[in-house]
């Protein structure tokens, strides 16, 4: 009862909310805006209250000023912009943590008066493609982005197999409170894969914590030990997570802590055994620390993340909760149960025959924990995805494919266990009992790499958070208008034009793009490889500027009329380091291809 109170008062508080993953939905000025006068404010307009992490402003001579906040959470960011006045062009570089915990970035661009005439776009680098992951990684646009994503995605990547490995060892001794000759049920001071895993898994938290704070700020990994990013992260969600795996670490160690006292059941019977009183505690303490640690682990991965903040909160949130607790009592029971299947000697001989017992217990229960997992995953994919071609054409339906296909594959291994050889095991047949240990380790085998795969959404926004701010309705008009009506103006604050933009190339095996930056108007040529055009159906570009602390710029390019031709407003770019560009090519309902510079 105690128990059904605590989940019940964790459903309604987790009932508020609405998106989990903030989108730019608005902003004024609106992207490439050219404007009379300089505006006052500047205004962000999100899809669910932020908190403003990282500020720039990027005036026409290409000098950058930090501009700070109250740091209060709000869907919308008024940005006081006063004291700019000087006619060109200005980025406004932006980064903010949404609900799940997670940054997102991108840059508002506009004009005042004529566009900057620096237009050199210095540094753009003209060769190499990139596509899948490498590519999403440079889309994050700050320093240091590839070697902070990585150590993101093998710590977490890390800390989960531990956390499997000590709840599965916690939740099999709560069910098998009697198998104290197991392998599995040493203690954890006993047993070196406990003990590595529980302290592996204590110190990746301390690393989390840095690696989260320099997420939010955007910064290299070098900066770890600033104090200001340890701050960032104890006000985003995702410090709440870690306090939570921290105290599932703990239950299950503390579950784990004691080896179980022997039961001598005749004495038991006639109420003679003087260790009947311990052994009902340490069961209750098993029973106890069991539950404990399966609804923090849930509770954790729930509270942060996309999965667990998409909208409505009051079904994503016990659904990761259930799909988290399935996933660990499935998964992390095959490693016990397979060390309780080889025994060699006499007393391991005795345990088998707990582990035939169990064998039994696990294929009873483990139908509907497995049908448990399958419809929370597949309401979860319904909450995250659109449309069904979200699953090849974004990178988190991908990842989400990738994993389908290793489940589907676990879900073979595991039938062919259940249906023909857990029978043979149970009937005492030693070469089934042999097969059926390797058929686990693969089993588990196939269980690590679909973690590695979950680490990987920490860096791939679910599709239904992906939003693209609106520009001006008539963003290339006033572009051009401007340029006509500045043609003769002196730009006391920006730098002369050079006479000749070079042209940026980006190319793979099949494709070759040629960007042709303009005054306002930029070209982009799309040819097959023998010269012939390339015909797609849509352009999106982005430029960031890592260097200089510049987030995304995105554009998405117009057909001309003439195959193979596209363009797209962007005004030019002041030289504040090196630039790089990326497209995404949507060939067709099935296929995009990425292409981005280096």
């Amino acid at each position: 009862m105690i128990f059904a109170r605590l989940v019940l008062a964790c459903l309604l508080i987790w009932s508020s909310g609405a998106w989990g993953h903030a989108a730019l939905i608005s902003s004024t000025p609106a992207a490439g805006a050219v404007l009379a006068q300089a505006p006052a404010t500047l205004t962000l307009q999100f899809s669910e209250p932020v908190g403003v992490t990282v500020l720039r402003l990027i005036n026409p001579a290409g000098r950058t000023q930090d501009i700070h906040t109250n740091g209060a959470h709000d869907a919308t960011v008024q940005i006081d912009v006063a004291g700019q006045q000087a006619p060109g062009t200005y980025l406004l570089s932006w980064r903010v943590v949404s609900a799940d915990g997670h940054p997102i970035g991108g840059t508002l661009d506009y004009r005042v008066g004529l566009a900057s005439a620096a237009g050199t776009i210095g540094g753009i680098s003209s060769a190499g493609a990139a596509a899948g992951l490498h590519a999403h990684l440079q889309q994050l646009a700050d320093p240091g982005a590839s070697e902070r994503a990585a150590l993101i995605w093998a710590s977490r990547f890390v800390s989960y197999v531990c956390l499997f490995l000590l709840l599965g060892a916690c939740a099999f001794r709560a069910l098998n409170p009697y198998s104290r000759h197991a392998p599995a049920m040493q203690p954890v001071s006993q047993g070196r894969l406990w003990r590595m895993a529980l302290g592996v898994g204590f110190l990746l938290l301390p690393l989390q914590w840095g690696l989260q704070g320099l997420d939010l700020l955007g910064a290299p990994w070098q900066q770890i030990g600033q104090p200001a990013l340890w701050v960032q992260t104890w006000y985003s969600s995702y410090a709440t997570t870690l306090i939570l795996l921290a105290l599932a670490f703990g239950t299950a160690a503390w579950g784990l802590s004691r080896p179980m006292p022997v039961r001598n059941t005749r004495a038991s019977m006639h109420g003679t055994n003087p260790h009947e009183s311990s052994l009902k505690g340490a069961i209750w303490r098993q029973h106890l620390a069991g539950i404990l640690a399966l609804l923090l682990a849930g509770s954790a991965l729930a509270v942060s993340g996309h999965a667990g903040t998409a909208p409505p909160r009051w079904l994503s949130r016990p659904t990761v909760v259930l799909h988290v607790i399935s996933a660990v009592v499935w998964i992390g029971l095959l490693l016990p149960l397979a060390r309780c299947l080889v025994p060699t000697t006499l007393a391991q001989r005795t345990a088998s025959d707990v582990a035939i017992l169990e064998l039994r217990r696990f294929s009873r229960g483990i139908t509907w924990v497995v049908a448990l997992l399958v419809l929370s995953g597949l309401c979860l994919a319904w909450l995250q995805l659109r449309q069904l071609s979200d699953l090849w054409q974004t990178l988190y339906g991908q990842v989400l494919s990738a994993k389908l296909t290793l489940v589907a594959l676990l879900f073979c291994v595991a039938a062919w266990n259940r249906w023909r050889l857990t029978q043979a095991t149970q009937a005492g047949a030693l070469r089934p009992r042999a097969q059926l240990r390797r058929a686990i380790q693969v089993e588990l085998v196939l269980a690590v790499l679909i973690l590695g795969l979950v680490a990987l959404w920490r860096l791939t926004p679910p599709p239904r958070s992906m939003a693209t701010v609106p520009m001006a309705a008539d963003v290339h008009a006033l572009a051009h208008q401007a340029a006509h009506r500045h043609a003769a103006t002196q730009v006391p604050d920006s730098a002369p034009p050079l006479p000749h933009r070079p042209a940026i190339v980006l190319h793979n095996a099949d494709i070759t793009a040629k960007i042709q930056p303009g005054p306002t108007m930029w070209q982009l040529t799309l040819q097959h490889a023998d010269g012939t055009p390339f015909v797609t159906q849509a352009v999106k570009v982005q430029i960031s500027n890592p260097e200089a602390g510049i987030q995304p710029l995105h554009r998405t390019a117009q057909a001309t009329g003439t195959p193979g031709h596209w363009q797209f407003a962007l005004p030019p770019l002041p030289d504040t380091g090196h630039w790089q560009v990326g497209l995404e090519i949507l060939v067709n309902d099935f296929q995009q291809v990425s292409l981005s510079s280096h």
